[in-house]
C-alpha cells in the first residue's frame, strides 16, 4: 500500500481524503478570479492606457487631428492640413488624460469613457474649445 493520498484497493486506486477535491476546487477558483478582470475590462471596452494606440481627435474649433500616443509619452500628430509633428506630450492617470503641445502653447485635459474620450483645450491665445477623441 502507497502512503500519501492514493491507496490501492482491488478494484483498483482511490482516493483516501477529500483534500485533493478540496485542492482542485480552490485551483480552479484562483484560475478562474485571476481572469476575469481582463474580461470584465474588454467586455465594456475600456481602455487601460492611450499607450501605442491611435486616435481621431475633432476639436469644436473645427480641427481634426490623428494623434498616436506612443510609449514613451510623446505625441505623433497629423493635422488636417497634413503637417505632421512629434513636438506633443502626453500623460495618463487611470481614465484623466493631459496633452499638451509646443510647450503648452496649448493644452488638453480629457476624460475616457469606454472606447472615446471628451475634454477641454486651451492655448496661450486665450481660446478654448472643447474635443472629442474615437480610436482609429
Amino acid at each position: 500500500m502507497l502512503k500519501g493520498i492514493w491507496e490501492q484497493s482491488s478494484s483498483g486506486w482511490r482516493v483516501l481524503s477529500v483534500q485533493v477535491y478540496v485542492l482542485l476546487a480552490i485551483s480552479i477558483l484562483l484560475t478562474s478570479c485571476a481572469t476575469k478582470p481582463a474580461m470584465l475590462k474588454s467586455s465594456v471596452g475600456q481602455l487601460e492606457s492611450l499607450s501605442g494606440t491611435t486616435w481621431i481627435v475633432d476639436g469644436s474649433n473645427g480641427d481634426r487631428d490623428m494623434m498616436t500616443f506612443r510609449d514613451d509619452g510623446v505625441i505623433f500628430e497629423v493635422r488636417k492640413t497634413g503637417l505632421k509633428t512629434t513636438n506633443g506630450r502626453w500623460s495618463q492617470n487611470s481614465v484623466n488624460l493631459y496633452f499638451q503641445f509646443n510647450n503648452k502653447f496649448v493644452e488638453y485635459v480629457g476624460v475616457m469613457s469606454g472606447r472615446s474620450i471628451e475634454g477641454t483645450a486651451k492655448n496661450t491665445k486665450g481660446e478654448e474649445w472643447t474635443w472629442t477623441g474615437k480610436p482609429k
